[in-house]
């Protein structure tokens, strides 16, 4: 209900009601007016659909985050395993889910903001032949027995576990994960690939080994909560932080040598209000992200705003122009108004 001594003014709508739908069924209940307004996915079939009822209409913006592939050092601790696993990985499948509306990213960094480094590219090349991967996990330790399977010193085979969100094989990374399974199955590894309804509940306590998600960012590019060593966000158990600082051996030298250079670098972003300062600090923080091997970009995606023309007075809407990743349709949402017959 609306408050009438809003500081803007009394919103023109007194009541509004929301709904929790599945995003899968959201396009069928604003088809069927169970809503009036709808974030749907970005895919091509669902804008085809609006396109072909004259009472709905949309509007797209960018997302203000991106897709990405997780590898947590916990249960993948050599950087050179990491490293090899994402040069299996054809990320260009995951645009696939998203034509027309989603397009490459290559550091883990929304495009949408002003510090992601323009005109970057791969920094794991994908490699179909499996070749750069073998030649990594040999770097990594493991070598192909006489039965052609890929195993360490100890003779135990490479195992690896992927894991989508969800119930679903439905999934952006979905076909990207079976790429990578068919190239490292040659090679002698053994690859699951599995589904998860708990996976976002896991990563809170980094308990994937091999995950796809995708993040939300903020205006401000800072990268202390998710990357910085003193960090108390739930991320830095993701990246293996807690597990690499514990470790007392040698075996994380190379990470702990890569995350204290990328926190001084976090700090330094910090410490200066140049942006063109900034922006030159955090591409060296995102080749440090990509140096340790724990995030693989995949796709930057665009985001579907879906209402009912007939219902809603898009003249109180944002102006399509001026929709974007900041500025939503309905963001001044005390303006927005019914139409009335």
């Amino acid at each position: 209900v609306r408050n009438e001594n809003f500081l803007m003014g009394a919103p023109k709508i007194k009541y509004i009601r929301y709904q929790v739908i599945p995003q899968n069924d959201m396009l069928s209940a604003l088809e069927k007016g169970q809503v009036h307004y709808c974030e749907p996915q970005a895919k091509e079939e669902n804008t085809s659909k609006i396109k072909a009822n004259s009472s709905l209409d949309y509007v797209t913006a960018k997302t203000l985050g991106y897709g990405y592939i997780g590898i947590n050092p916990k249960y993948v601790p050599s950087i050179y395993a990491r490293r090899a696993i994402m040069t299996t990985m054809d990320t260009t499948l995951s645009l696939a889910y998203y034509p027309g509306t989603s397009e490459a990213i290559y550091r883990p960094m929304s495009k949408v903001s002003w510090a992601y480094p323009q005109n970057c590219t791969a920094y794991y090349e994908y490699d179909e032949t499996g070749q750069e991967a073998l030649k990594l996990l040999k770097k990594a330790g493991y070598t192909q027995n006489s039965k052609g399977l890929l195993v360490d010193a100890e003779g135990k085979q490479l195992t690896l576990k992927y894991t989508l969100a969800g119930d679903s094989t439905d999934h952006p990374a979905a076909n990207v994960f079976y790429r990578s399974q068919d190239i490292l199955t040659k090679l002698g590894a053994k690859v699951d690939v599995t589904t998860d309804v708990n996976a976002l509940t896991k990563l809170a306590d980094g308990g994937l080994s091999i995950w796809a998600a995708a993040w939300s960012s903020t205006i401000d590019p800072d990268m202390y909560q998710v990357y910085h060593k003193k960090s108390q966000a739930t991320s830095t158990k993701n990246w293996g932080y807690n597990v690499i600082e514990a470790d007392t051996t040698s075996k994380y030298e190379e990470e702990r040598r890569i995350i204290d250079l990328l926190s001084e670098q976090i700090d330094a972003g910090r410490e200066t209000l140049s942006q063109p300062e900034r922006e030159g600090i955090y591409a060296k923080c995102l080749d440090l992200v990509m140096e340790l091997a724990v995030e693989l970009p995949t796709y930057q995606r665009s985001d579907l705003f879906a209402y009912n023309s007939n219902f809603i007075d898009t003249s109180t809407m944002t102006p399509k122009g001026e929709v974007s990743p900041y500025n939503g349709p309905i963001n001044q949402i005390w303006n927005l108004s019914l139409v009335t017959k």
